[in-house]
């Protein structure tokens, strides 16, 4: 074996071991990313169930104000969702996010008849365990792609 045999096969190992290293990397910044908007969700998600038990069950709060709240964390939420099915091997979660949607735009919101109190207690806690239900099955997708 001549020293130009053993110079290619070093550099060989070489570019082995920069493309090895290089796909480790891009799996940890991927890792990063996706974490970053599991988290993401989770703040929108949790803004989104605050303004609804003030909709809801606060009677000293303008409905106008926790209406719009409503409307523009939805639409965060949807944003947040929508960003998981890019992923390689994404997950689609519209469906769990909907039964949320229904839950706290549907009954006598926006609606002259909605009068806020403690007798929409039941709604806030399904709506509660709703968002919960959905963080879990993100977390368990994570989980199961990155762990």
């Amino acid at each position: 074996m001549t020293s130009c045999d053993i110079t290619v096969i070093g550099l060989g190992i070489n570019l082995f071991a920069l493309l090895y290293n290089n796909r480790q990397a891009n799996s940890r910044e991927a890792r990063k990313e996706i974490r970053a908007k599991l988290d993401q969700l989770d703040t929108a998600l949790s803004a989104l169930l605050d303004s609804s038990k003030k909709y809801y069950l606060d009677m000293d709060v303008p409905l106008s104000i926790e209406n719009v709240k409503i409307h523009e964390t939805i639409n965060a939420c949807e944003r947040h969702i929508g960003e998981f099915s890019h992923f390689k091997n994404g997950i689609s979660l519209y469906s769990d996010f909907y039964i949320i949607f229904d839950m706290v735009t549907g009954g006598k919101f926006e609606s002259k008849q909605h009068n806020p109190g403690d007798h929409n207690a039941d709604l806030c806690k399904k709506i509660s365990i709703q968002k919960e239900l959905l963080i879990a099955k993100a977390e368990g997708w994570f989980n199961k792609q990155y762990r």
